[in-house]
């Protein structure tokens, strides 16, 4: 038995709006039986079928397999129990073009026997050895089925089957479910046990078919129908004029309290609070920490270039017990430290062959920083596979690069879980570490930015870019330390000739920065740019495997002739990032020789590089950023957080009214600040919506109260002139109407709180449906109804009483007669 329960399915439609396909769909799929589900094209069915067959996961909302939550793997794949359970038999495309149907067949089950049995019972068997490509659209669908016969599978699901199919699937609904959506009702007229209708992704009807014939042109249909009630007579229209123009205006005075209502709830919105709350939906409990400075530049000018806040490239130790006192101890702060490795340091790796495209923000084989942890007591990051480090060596991951890794297919397992124990190598140097566990992240939910290069979906980037540390002990940086001077590269190649006409790959992976060359030989000219010295420094071993020459002609003349300055040049691909553009992306870069030296052995994975007075690299063990680590009480995360939010931008004239000012601090620089910040945009465009939705629907209040008082002058003309003649005044009679519309006002307030509670949920549901990690956190709260019920009623009120003495103003003119 299947089980939809409030499912909901969105698909990008662009960077900032979503379709939705299938919208808060619940339904119970029987053990057995044929159910059609009917529409038009884009009404949902496809959409429903793979969430069904589990071939796409919902956006919202829970899928049960036999009373179990389906637990879906990353999108286009099936666990494997759905495998088995669920058989989908597509349009078209049901075997591989270059296979034929008996070893389609073969693929799901090996028994001979039963491969030519399920041939036979799907009426394919005299088409096993033909080709995919040569099939006709029904027998691929043939082929489709006789896998599922193969299978046994409890549910099979088909996409617009050919009618010649239906005989074959109704005989398998027997002790089977049988799922087939489609465009023609007829067929469902004739062979369906259950008709669902679906429409714009809304189920629009779900019929139980009582009785069906399978012979004949004419199938009767019987269903269940409600009794209808009888019509009112003429007496209960009359009194339900009153009763309607009540509820009129009831409904009107609901919706503008709790829109108003809502209105109050997004100005009440709190940017730290919504932080906090993405960061605990979000289970990110490792915060980055960035310095920041409120300051104008003038770059030289008279006048102000830019001010406001500015993130500051500045980190150092001394700043963390500042940090620590600022929290009041409450809180561990980590220091992260520069990791500059790649696949390639530890796999034989061919990047012309990568299936990665190194320019898109998703994809990652790089390593940006070690996060010091030496003591795990209060690191909460949630941990998916594995344990905590217990060793020197050992490391945590992120699943975002144990999935980056799997994908190179260099690895020897084939799962993440299968990734404890794993023991990466340098090959290059001595450096080993040792995967004990897997942590969690939501990086899955931006999988709509895998064709987007760096420059779009700037908090996706970030927030990718935080997975790519690792966690390790003091340890294990000190052994990075002794690596300062090595720095991993890739795609190496020596261009020469003019024009680089020609080009030589090398198999070099680690340049080895030195800042003197005392200790080399040179032979021949070395370069003669005394400005800027600086270049590759080659030997001549490596001299002579690149140009394929004996080390014995590596004379000083040989490469004085070469003139080596001039012609050749080394290219290499790294990969960049810093603080605020921290997602690696990779580039390329050149650089001239320096220099020819003497050495006894070849090296071809490891060439010097000459850099005397600058530092050309970020290096191994260099700090690079401090992390702040979140507790698991997140009332006061929220408080501690509120202490590193970055102030906002100050205008332009309170510099000039301020000449020389500056404020700097440490603040928060992660995604989930960025996300909250984004979130505060999107509130602010909502609130605005919502005051003018409000202003709208206080007006038709208004309007609503001027005909209701006009109206119930004229229903009320009997008792009206009954009460006068008993002597009550106008303004009696003014406050008597006022008090009874009153009861009315007290059941729109009550109504409201359901409207104000349905209205903010909806709107934090259309957050997620812009971005999953929008969380709006709004609630309901009686101080929002309680202002909206202060600005509202008393202007109803008074506009209803004023119009109830103005009208029976009026009355009054007319002649009482007594009883």
């Amino acid at each position: 038995m299947i089980e939809l329960k409030w499912v909901t399915k969105l698909y990008p439609a662009s960077k900032k709006e979503r379709v939705i396909a299938l919208h808060n769909v619940s339904l119970t799929f029987p053990q057995k039986g044929m159910v059609f589900i009917i529409g038009p094209k884009k009404s949902g069915k496809t959409s429903l079928l793979k969430i069904l067959s589990g071939l796409d996961k919902p956006s919202f909302g829970d899928v049960f397999y036999d009373g179990t939550l389906a637990g879906f793997e990353r999108k286009g794949e099936k666990s494997k129990h759905l495998i088995t359970y669920v058989s989908t038999i597509f349009e078209n495309h049901n075997v591989k073009r270059l296979q034929t149907v008996k070893q389609s067949v073969k693929q799901v089950k090996r028994d001979q026997d039963l491969v030519n049995q399920s041939l036979h019972q799907a009426k394919i068997n005299d088409k096993a050895k033909s080709l995919g490509l040569l099939l006709t659209r029904l027998e691929g669908q043939k082929a489709g089925l006789a896998k599922a016969i193969a299978k046994d599978s409890k549910v099979i699901i088909i996409d617009d089957p050919d009618i010649d199919m239906m005989d074959s699937l109704n005989e398998l609904s027997k002790d089977r479910l049988v799922v087939i959506a489609t465009e023609q009702k007829e067929l469902a007229q004739v062979y369906a046990d259950r008709v669902i209708e679906i429409e714009f992704g809304k189920i629009i009807s779900d019929t139980i078919i009582k009785k069906k014939k399978i012979k004949g042109s004419l199938i009767e249909l019987t269903k269940d129908t409600e009794n209808t009630k009888n019509i009112p007579n003429l007496s209960v229209l009359q009194l339900g004029k009153r009763i309607v123009g009540l509820m009129l205006f009831t409904l009107s005075l609901t919706l503008v309290l709790s829109f108003l209502g809502s209105f109050f709830a997004l100005r009440d919105f709190d940017l730290n609070q919504t932080m906090a709350y993405t960061m605990e939906q979000n289970e990110s409990y490792i915060v980055p920490l960035q310095k920041y400075q409120e300051r104008a530049y003038t770059f030289g000018w008279p006048f102000i270039v830019r001010a406001g806040t500015h993130a500051i490239d500045d980190v150092s130790l001394n700043y963390i017990s500042g940090i620590r006192g600022k929290t009041g101890n409450l809180l561990p702060v980590y220091p992260a430290y520069y990791f500059n490795k790649s696949i390639q340091d530890f796999f034989e790796y061919d990047f012309s062959e990568a299936t990665f495209d190194f320019s898109k923000t998703y994809d990652a084989i790089h390593f940006t920083e070690i996060i010091v942890v030496d003591d795990y007591s209060r690191f909460h990051e949630p941990l998916l596979y594995g344990s905590l480090p217990s060793q020197s060596q050992q490391i945590l991951i992120y699943d975002y690069m144990a999935d980056q890794l799997l994908q190179t297919g260099l690895l020897s397992v084939q799962t993440r879980e299968d990734m404890i124990g794993l023991v990466l190598n340098d090959r290059d140097t001595n450096l080993t570490i040792e995967i004990s566990g897997i942590l969690k992240s939501i990086y899955t939910q931006f999988d709509y930015i895998k064709q987007t290069n760096h420059v779009d979906y700037p908090i996706e980037k970030i927030y990718l870019a935080e997975l790519q540390s690792i966690y390790g002990s003091s340890s294990l940086l000190s052994s990075v330390i002794a690596e300062s001077k090595s720095y991993s590269v890739m795609e190496t190649a020596f261009y020469t000739s003019e024009q680089y006409g020609y080009m030589i790959d090398t198999d070099i992976r680690k340049l080895n920065v030195v800042t003197s060359t005392d200790h080399l030989t040179f032979i021949g000219d070395i370069s003669p740019d005394f400005r800027n010295p600086r270049g590759m420094l080659i030997s001549n071993h490596q001299l002579a495997h690149l140009l394929g020459v004996d080390v014995g002609e590596i004379t000083e003349s040989f490469v004085n002739d070469l003139d080596l300055y001039e012609s050749f040049e080394f290219s290499a691909g790294t990969f960049h990032y810093n603080y605020l553009q921290s997602k690696s992306q990779y580039r390329s870069i050149s650089l001239p020789v320096y220099g020819i030296y003497e050495s006894d052995t070849l090296d071809e994975n490891q060439m010097h590089v000459y850099f005397p007075n600058q530092k050309p690299f970020n290096t191994n063990g260099e700090l690079r950023r401090l992390y702040l680590s979140l507790s698991d009480d997140w009332e006061l995360n929220e408080k501690i957080l509120a202490l590193f939010v970055w102030p906002e931008d100050k205008a332009v004239a309170f510099f000039y009214e301020n000449v020389g000012f500056l404020n700097e601090d440490i603040g928060i620089y992660a995604a989930d600040r960025l996300m909250a910040s984004q979130t505060q945009s999107y509130i602010n465009s909502f609130s605005l919506n919502y005051a003018l939705i409000s202003f709208g629907l206080l007006v038709t209040t208004l309007m609503t109260s001027y005909v209701l008082s006009r109206l119930s002058i004229r229903w009320s003309y009997q008792d009206t002139l009954l009460s006068r003649s008993n002597g009550y005044s106008d303004k009696k009679l003014s406050l008597f109407y006022t008090l009874r519309m009153s009861i009315w006002m007290i059941l729109a307030i009550g109504l409201s709180v359901l409207m104000l509670r349905y209205l903010l949920n909806n709107l934090n549901q259309s957050g997620l449906q812009i971005y999953e990690y929008m969380y709006f956190n709004l609630a309901p709260k009686a101080s929002y109804l309680i202002f909206a019920t202060i600005i509202i009623i008393p202007i109803i009120l008074l506009t209803f009483g004023l119009l109830r003495l103005i009208h029976l103003k009026k009355l009054s003119k007319l002649k009482i007669n007594h009883l």
